[in-house]
């Protein structure tokens, strides 16, 4: 920061924390001295920018590979060749506004790429400030509603699927498990005992430079998840009959390929037939998240309990769960409501 309070960045990176430390020493002393001069701003494109975010990001490959897509087929054309602090608010709005409005979930995708892009770009003093400052940009509303499931409507998505696959359903509306997550358990990481499951990894789609078993989405992702007693009782039966006794022995071993797991498209084809066999045809596997973190908030879990149970890494998320679990709970006070207001009987029918 200069003598005007007006705040300047070293113009590259340092490899530790002393040699940073040795320049800052000595604009300080030139500062004092008088002979301090702005260094120049490094003209960094928009692309080759990226590429440096990219290839410092520490996330699962798939991800990684996603976000490589998004720059690629949204970004680049527009914003490729500019200088970073040529882009400004004006240029963003007006690629947004020209993005096909009618893929809400991949215009939301692409301005959240773009958003972080610069905002990494801010915090290494390429530009003064993030130009993405569009309101709600970043967000779409889903247009698939998840329908509120019972547990009698669990059970029939089970009895739905395939025999060995029956089990994964449970997983995925009572212990909140993600599809990949699901697919990636073996027997070490199930103690029916304890009546716990591990999350280590995660199995995806196949993706190009990635192991279809890999990591899990996220750090946060990783995690023991206590569960019901009810969901104990089907895997233990699930573990005696449809899983091989090797410790490593993957939950849900494909039919087709023995020693590797169902595949994910496999999973969710399976599950789109049962949800349309059930009555549910807008429900998809992830879907059934929503289930077991209701049924968690609605016993009481706090957000940071809901955050660590879903393996997210962000509270405002876990945070929909609770208001979900606050709508149905204005839902009952309504309907006690109802009934404390209802018309007393008058016991005029009672000769009748």
């Amino acid at each position: 920061m200069d003598g005007t309070g007006k705040r300047h960045f070293a113009p590259h990176t340092f490899d530790t924390k002393r040699d940073a430390d040795a320049w800052l020493s000595v604009q300080r002393t030139r500062l004092v001295t008088g002979e301090w001069k702005a260094a120049p701003r490094q003209r960094v494109t928009f692309d080759q920018w990226a590429e440096r975010w990219l290839a410092g990001l520490e996330k699962a490959p798939r991800t990684i590979y996603s976000y490589r897509t998004t720059v690629d087929r949204d970004l680049s054309g527009t914003f490729g060749d500019m200088q970073l602090d040529k882009i400004t608010t004006a240029t963003v709005r007006e690629w947004y506004d020209a993005l096909p409005a009618d893929k809400p979930a991949k215009r939301a995708q692409a301005y959240r790429v773009f958003g972080q892009i610069m905002r990494a770009a801010a915090a290494d003093g390429l530009i003064d400030a993030n130009p993405a400052t569009l309101r709600g940009a970043a967000t779409h509303t889903r247009e698939r509603e998840v329908p509120d499931l019972e547990p009698a409507d669990v059970d029939k998505l089970a009895a739905a699927m395939p025999d060995y696959l029956a089990a994964s359903v449970y997983l995925g509306a009572y212990a909140a498990l993600r599809a990949g997550e699901v697919l990636g358990l073996t027997r070490r990481d199930v103690n029916v005992k304890d009546r716990t499951v591990r999350v280590l990894r995660s199995a995806g789609t196949t993706t190009p430079g990635a192991e279809r078993i890999g990591a899990t989405k996220t750090e946060a992702s990783k995690r023991t998840v206590a569960i019901p007693e009810t969901v104990a009782a089907k895997l233990r039966d699930h573990l005696e009959n449809h899983v091989a006794k090797d410790a490593g022995a993957y939950l849900f071993e494909s039919p087709a390929n023995a020693g590797h797991p169902v595949s994910y498209q496999a999973l969710r084809a399976h599950f789109r037939t049962a949800a349309d066999a059930s009555g549910f045809s807008t429900l998809t596997f992830h879907g059934l998240r929503h289930v077991g973190a209701v049924l968690a908030a609605r016993a009481g879990a706090t957000i940071r309990e809901l955050q660590d149970r879903l393996g997210h890494r962000s509270m405002a998320i876990a945070m929909t769960y609770q208001h979900g679990s606050a709508q149905r709970d204005r839902a009952i006070a309504d309907a006690m409501d109802r009934e404390l207001t209802a018309p007393a009987n008058d016991g005029a029918d009672d000769d009748e």
